[in-house]
């Protein structure tokens, strides 16, 4: 990373939204990829977790999905069990339901 992406970083782990993090994780090449995944896992959505997981290498799956199962929609649910390998299916589709969005 050079000094102004340096710079962008340090905003986006203070400033910025989970669509910041999981945008800068994965676009920027040498992206603090377990910060951003930390900032993101504290105030980002269910499909901002679930973009990160399925598009950002290195991604902590289990941690995303467990985010997604307690903040996302039965949408992201669906999403997260259908896309991302590894992931527990069952739990998954099973929150969907009880959302009663799938």
């Amino acid at each position: 990373m050079n000094e102004q992406q340096k710079i962008e970083q340090a905003h986006v782990l203070t400033e910025g939204d989970g669509w910041d993090c999981y945008y800068f994780a994965r676009d920027i090449e040498g992206a603090d990829i377990q910060a951003l995944q930390a900032r993101l896992l504290e105030i980002g959505d269910g499909y901002a977790c679930y973009s990160f997981a399925r598009d950002v290498k290195g991604a902590d799956i289990q941690a995303l999905q467990a985010r997604v199962l307690t903040e996302g929609s039965g949408w992201d649910c669906y999403c997260f069990a259908r896309d991302i390998e590894g992931a527990n299916t069952e739990a998954l589709l099973s929150r969907a339901e009880q959302l009663k969005e799938v």
